[in-house]
Order: C-alpha cells, then structure tokens, then sequence
C-alpha cells in the first residue's frame, strides 16, 4: 500500500510537469507537505520538519514545527533551544494576534493608540512617552525572565505572537474595564493579568484613589498658602512691615514643602506604576512561554510569588528572584513578626485569598514572594520540577488538594522546608 501511494504522486508529478528533485520525485513544496504529515505526533520529525523550513527561510513555518516538538517533554529542552535561536535569527519577527488585538481594540473604543515593540503591542490612552517608558519596561522584564528561567534549566520558549498590554490614563476607567470586560471588581487591585483573553491591564498609578486624595491635600495646603500671600499684601498695604515679612516668608515655606511633596509623591507613582509593569509583564510572559499554561489551574503562592519576585526599583541592573525586592521582603519581616503569616501546608493549597480583604492579599503576595525567592535561591531544581509537574495535569481545575500533593512530590513536607526556611531566615 505505501509503495503503490508512493508511485501514484510519482505519476501524478511527471504528468503536472512538475520540476521533481534527484532521488525523491518531489518538489520543495511537496517535501514540505510530506515533513508536515510526517511530524504529526512525532516530536523527532516535528524537530526536523522545523529544520527544514529553517533552512527554506520560512521561520513561521519552522516555529510551528519547534513548538510541536516542544509539547512531548522528551524533546522539550531541544525544541526550547531550537525556539529561541529561531527567534534570534535575522528577519524573524514575532507576529500579532490581530483578532485577539482588534476585539480588544472594540472593547475600548476611541481614543486609544496602538504601539508595538519586539515583542509586546499595546494599547494606549496614556501620555506618549509615560508609555514608550513601560513599553521599554515590558521588554526589559522579557529578557530577565528569560535570564531567570535559564538559570532554573526551563526550557521556557518564546511567545507565539506579540503579547498584549492596555495602558489607561485614568484609574475609574480602568476600573469600569477592569469589571464590565473582565470580571476584575477588587478596586484595591492595581494591575491584573486576564487569562480568557490573555492580556494584562493597568493604570497611570499617579490617577489612582490614594494618589489622588494626597495630590488634592497638597493642593489644599497650596490654596492656603496663596491665602497667606493675601494677608502678607494687605498687611504691607497697612504698612505693617514686619507681618508682611512674616507671613511671605511661612506662605514660602509652604510652597517649598509643597512642591517637594508634590516630586516625592511623582516619583513614589512612577515607582508603583514601573513595578507593576514589571509584575504584570511576568505573568503574561509565564502564562505564554510553557512556564505556566493557561488552561491550569495554580496554587496563588507560585503565580503571584514568581511575578512580584521580578519586582525592582532599579530595572536597568539585573532584576528577578536572586535579587531581593527590598518593599516585598520588609512586607514579609512585617508580617513575620506580627504572626499574620499562613502556615506553609496551607499557603501551598490555596487558589486565592480566602477573603477579599486587601490586608489578607498583602501576606500572601509578600509569603509568596518569600516562598518563591527562598525556592530559587537554594531548592531550585525542584523549583524546575514543580513547574513541569503542573504542565502534565490534566488541564484545567486542580484542587487545592492536589496542589498540595504536587507541592510535596516535589519539595517534600511542606513543615519540613518551612523548618529549613526559617533557619535560613534566622541565620
């Protein structure tokens, strides 16, 4: 039967007039064809269908073949590789998702911009260049979680297509995004990764309610210093020299504090604003890179502790989880010291907060970067494992259960490491 189907596209070729090759009786066309049938299901062949189209140019076509391969764990360390030169090579440019892109342009309407880098296309209602800085924040979190994930030995591979970000001016904007389009109504979050359509969203954090309230006192105590500059003209119109002198030398002071005050709070927003770029960035590049699949379900500890452990205030030196995060880590002493920490057994199992109070998010996201930091730093290779084992669970729900026993097979007893952690924390 193979032979006969051989000898029928041979007969086939010679009477198209195609142009047949020496030895094979196929063209490059129909070689592809054939490398295509071959490697469905057999991540050997899928690794040398990638090849090929590599070597014909056709990259897209190669990266399909790669990721193909990349899915038999067998082959995922070579496929991971393979990848990552294929999108280091010269005229390969990671596509956009352009219907994923143009429903979520529908949900927002007018007024927002488009802008694209190598890897992130984002879309923008925000000041231009407030969002070429995160845009430029985006793909430095790219290259650190890369850099991160080598050092764990995951062989993470780059995203499919261009990842998507939407960036709002206005936090009560967002917020009305955030529940209408999304299902996000916890006000208190700042940013948020959507798995269903695979973007993250945030804000201008210098918009946000807190923010907001201290720039307004500002500019209350700035009214009265104007006030004050009143009283010092009509006193001088009075001629009372000295109470002049006075009250513009206070309403100065007032101005002086204010403005400093004014900068400090800027820079604390621009702060906030960079690290949960940073934050969120990690959780689209988790969730696209085969470090985390979005057709699983994770225990809090490792989604939320992998991204803030990314968290920095200094993005242009090396950032990830074997550099501490001085806020997350004075967070965690906090709680440590006040007793409000989760044991680990039950921390591991939890899916979510089991409460919508911020105060109780605050100690899982700082447990949780401690956990995860503490794992990378000295169990890293089980750290490698777990992530692998989640990926060969049956896709979809996994109760809280089953994620403690996912965490034992590969940490052992959670009161055991938490004895080990707090050794290490004390010494």
């Amino acid at each position: 039967m193979k032979l006969r189907a051989e000898a029928l596209v041979f007969v086939l070729a010679v009477l198209a007039g195609w142009s047949l090759s020496a030895g094979i009786g196929l063209t490059a066309a129909q070689r592809a064809g054939a490398e295509v049938r071959q490697a469905e299901g057999d991540p050997s062949a899928s690794m040398r269908a990638g090849e090929a189209a590599r070597r014909r140019g056709d990259l897209h076509e190669a990266d399909r073949h790669f990721r193909r391969a990349w899915t038999a764990v067998s082959h995922r360390a070579e496929a991971a590789r393979a990848l990552r030169e294929l999108h280091r090579a010269s005229g390969f440019q990671t596509p956009v998702d352009e219907t994923a892109f143009a429903e979520t342009q529908a949900l927002l309407g007018d007024g927002f911009v488009r802008h694209e880098t190598a890897r992130f296309v984002i879309l923008s209602d925000a000041d231009r260049d407030w969002t070429r800085d995160k845009a430029s924040l985006l793909e430095r979190a790219y290259h650190q979680f890369f850099r991160v994930m080598d050092r764990l030995e995951y062989p993470a591979v780059p995203p499919r297509h261009k990842l998507q970000c939407v960036l709002f001016s206005d936090h009560a904007m967002y917020v009305a995004f955030a529940s209408v389009h999304d299902g996000v109504d916890a006000p208190w979050i700042a940013g948020y990764y959507a798995g269903l359509s695979n973007r993250v969203v945030f804000y201008d954090d210098s918009t946000g309610p807190s923010f907001v309230r201290a720039f307004d006192q500002l500019s209350e105590i700035e009214q009265s210093a104007a006030e004050m500059r009143n009283e010092a003209r009509a006193a001088r119109r009075e001629r009372r020299e000295e109470t002049a002198r006075n009250l513009w030398a206070h309403a100065d002071e007032i101005a002086r504090n204010v403005d400093r005050e004014r900068a400090r709070l800027h820079r604390e927003a621009e702060q906030a604003s960079k690290s949960k770029t940073i934050h969120e960035a990690i959780h689209l590049l988790a969730f696209n890179s085969g470090v985390q699949s979005r057709s699983h379900q994770y225990a809090f500890w490792i989604t939320e502790g992998l991204a803030s452990s990314f968290e920095t205030d200094r993005p242009e030196a090396a950032f990830g989880p074997d550099h501490v995060t001085k806020s997350r880590m004075e967070e965690f002493d906090a709680h440590r010291a006040d007793g409000s920490l989760f044991d680990l057994e039950t921390l591991v199992e939890l899916i979510r907060p089991p409460s919508d109070e911020a105060e109780v998010a605050d100690v899982m996201y700082s447990q949780s970067y401690a956990l995860l930091a503490y794992l990378y730093r000295y169990e890293r290779r089980s750290l490698g494992e777990y992530l692998a084992s989640v990926l060969e669970e049956p896709p979809g729900f996994i109760s809280p259960q089953r994620q403690g026993e996912l965490f034992r097979k590969a940490f052992g007893d959670p009161r055991s490491l938490e004895n080990r952690w707090r050794r290490r924390l004390r010494g």
